[in-house]
């Protein structure tokens, strides 16, 4: 026979089963403001107050630690702490956060979530130590952690893992104290000059994003790596992209860079490739991605463009092979003449699409000028018909004037 529930969890539990407008009277005679959201029930426990705080900070945090004594269920499964930045300014909030990790980690919590709705803050908050000493964790989201001391991180179980605005350093440590960790997103706001390596063993999806101005490689060392969405301000690397090929199924680039690191100059193989995404990038980026890029087994492919009126569509830089692809997606988002000839041309690639089962054409805005419209949709027509069974889905500009 399993233990009895304490007096306080059967307490704790009674007051959850309260018909909500009793509970909504509790909640009222706290002392919160109206502005704060609280969601509850027997397993999870949820604070949301995002917007910029005009009341008096300690005054909060203590009706919230209050609140959080009384109605903190028994079997804490999720927890969430979502509200604006302006509150963590309160130095006295960092014991009240370190006393609710330790009594969640009493629970055997799974998921913490502790989000800020700003970037651009100088301040370097550490997160309580009790946040990363909670065995049971399964995912793990915070943003804005600088600075954590190895010998402090037990996370045997996580497997999911959210940060932002992190170092190098600190990125590392985590990663070798996370063994089961499969999922991270992660963005890096550190300049470097020289090239970086991270390893993790598990690891299957992996979001990164480079906000540093000077960061020139990375090397990703995860040999089961399924999934990459790979984000840069400053300079692609090519290196990143070598650690990887021969393991990712699916790959997206946001490159606003307008260089390229000094990678490999050969053709890259991406042998297991199914789905290829880029994103805003440049004109040379994709000029040199298509390049150096092979993907055999690519089935759909995603092209997002800012600068459309830029790019020369040929045969000699074709941006990825389209003969076994299934699906594409085009989206042109500037304000330009989206029936021109960059549009004509880049139409007319992909006849060479023969298996092509859908085609999904999406535009932003558009000046008033349809020169080259009726040609636009020759060209289309003919791409379609040179398959065998392709759907073609118009959205946005190409809907509205079809």
């Amino acid at each position: 026979m399993g233990q009895k529930p304490s007096v306080p969890a059967v307490y704790r539990h009674r007051l959850i089963s309260l018909p909500e407008d009793i509970i909504f009277e509790i909640i009222s005679r706290v002392g919160l403001p109206r502005e704060v959201v609280i969601s509850f029930s027997t397993t999870n426990f949820s604070i949301k107050q995002t917007s910029l705080p005009t009341y008096n900070l300690y005054a909060f945090w203590t009706a919230l630690n209050n609140l959080f004594t009384v109605l903190i269920p028994p079997i804490v499964d999720t927890f969430c702490l979502d509200i604006n930045i302006a509150h963590y300014r309160e130095p006295r909030c960092w014991p009240i956060i370190d006393a609710w990790a330790r009594r969640l980690r009493a629970c055997k919590i799974q998921h913490f979530t502790a989000t800020k709705y700003s970037r651009n803050s100088s301040c370097e908050h550490v997160y309580p130590l009790s946040i990363f000493r909670m065995h049971s964790l399964v995912s793990l989201d915070l943003n804005m952690c600088h600075r954590i001391d190895s010998h402090s991180i037990i996370l045997p179980n996580l497997k999911k893992l959210r940060l932002s605005w992190i170092n190098y350093d600190c990125l590392r440590r985590l990663l070798s104290c996370c063994p089961s960790l499969e999922d991270l997103s992660v963005s890096i706001n550190e300049s470097k000059t020289h090239w970086e390596s991270l390893t993790s063993k598990k690891l299957k999806r992996l979001c990164i994003s480079l906000d540093g101005l000077s960061v020139v490689d990375v090397i990703i060392d995860a040999p089961i790596l399924d999934k990459l969405n790979y984000s840069t301000i400053s300079i692609l690397s090519m290196q990143m992209l070598d650690s990887v090929s021969h393991v990712v199924k699916s790959l997206k680039l946001e490159a606003y860079a307008t260089t390229i690191s000094r990678g490999p100059k050969k053709t890259m193989i991406f042998p297991n490739l199914t789905r290829l995404e880029l994103v805003r990038c440049l004109p040379l980026i994709i000029e040199a991605i298509g390049l150096m890029l092979h993907c055999p087994k690519l089935e759909v492919f995603v092209l997002c463009l800012i600068i459309f009126d830029e790019m020369v569509w040929d045969q000699e830089a074709v941006f990825v092979p389209v003969e076994h692809v299934k699906r594409i997606d085009l989206y042109t988002s500037t304000i330009i003449d989206h029936f021109g000839k960059e549009m004509v041309d880049l139409v007319t690639l992909l006849r060479s699409a023969k298996v092509l089962e859908k085609l999904t054409l999406r535009g932003g805005h558009t000046y008033h000028n349809y020169l080259n419209k009726p040609q636009f949709y020759q060209t289309l027509f003919e791409c379609v018909e040179a398959t065998s069974r392709c759907q073609v889905e118009l959205l946005g500009v190409y809907e509205l004037i079809s």
